[in-house]
């Protein structure tokens, strides 16, 4: 490994430690100011029920549970009334389904914990694109750039989706531009990764399509990220794996959407009828 490689690894080493150290310990009451306001004070709930009860039903041990971690009640929480007159969360599932087992580890600090180890495979992502044209030390400050000279930065702090969905997206473009990168500056006589090997396949584009049907299902306008993916197959003529591509899309958004019904009575988790509720 290049010595510049190396030393740029352990920086994204660093700051990746760096925010689990922070995120195992901070104090999220103070840092909320004993409160959580509109999609803060759902997610942190939603995602509480599914740690705790493996559900995405609003009950009284809900509000119990969230008084032990919060003076206020949830402000401007989301609530639809579902199948059997019981009340769920009108908010997409996906986020916290995937930050419930860090959350049923760590607590409320779980939230932080997930979003550290998605800001590492951001990190690693990244460093791996840029590095395959450009130099380690250039490639660190790009994605050092994107992710600390923006938003995102704010994002991380957020116990809503943002970060969530951000990562979701840059992982569809990284799948689906990493091909289209120059020709890698790489040994010829050394046989490829298999972390290569599938980012230089077919395989990536369809694992593309089904991170953009998760990001879809967490917000509807990320549709926009299948636009690329298949005008880019279309334009090349493959038409059968255009099929593929729509239908993983299809299926995977299908178990999401399906999975809303099943539990809810209703596939559209913001459809029926739901209200916001403050004070």
């Amino acid at each position: 490994m290049q010595i510049e490689k190396k030393y740029a690894l352990y920086i994204i080493l660093f700051i990746f430690l760096f925010s689990l150290g922070f995120s195992m310990f901070a104090n999220i009451p103070a840092l909320q100011k004993n409160f959580l306001f509109a999609d803060e004070a759902i997610y942190f709930s939603m995602t509480q029920s599914l740690a705790q009860d493996g559900d995405i039903e609003y009950t009284k041990k809900d509000l119990i549970r969230y008084y032990k971690v919060f003076n206020a009640g949830p402000l401007g929480i989301f609530l639809k009334k579902g199948k059997n007159s019981r009340i769920f969360y009108a908010k997409s599932f996906a986020y916290p389904l995937f930050a419930a087992p860090f959350v049923k580890l760590f607590g409320c600090n779980g939230f932080f914990v997930f979003h550290s180890f998605l800001l590492l495979l951001l990190l690693l992502m990244g460093f791996y694109y840029y590095s395959q044209s450009k130099s380690s030390g250039f490639s660190l400050l790009l994605i050092l750039t994107f992710l600390f000279a923006s938003i995102t930065a704010v994002y991380f702090l957020w116990m809503t989706p943002d970060f969530f969905n951000l990562f979701l997206a840059f992982c569809v473009l990284f799948l689906w531009l990493y091909k289209r990168l120059p020709p890698h500056q790489k040994n010829k006589k050394i046989p490829p990764s298999k972390l290569e090997t599938l980012l230089l396949s077919d395989w990536s584009d369809y694992l593309a399509c089904l991170i953009a049907a998760i990001a879809v299902f967490s917000k509807p306008p990320n549709i926009v990220l299948m636009g690329p993916l298949l005008l880019d197959t279309l334009l090349k003529r493959r038409f059968l794996k255009v099929f593929l591509m729509t239908t993983t899309f299809l299926v995977v958004s299908g178990i999401f959407w399906g999975a809303n019904q099943a539990v809810t009575g209703d596939w559209n988790y913001q459809g029926g009828e739901r209200k916001t509720f403050c004070g």
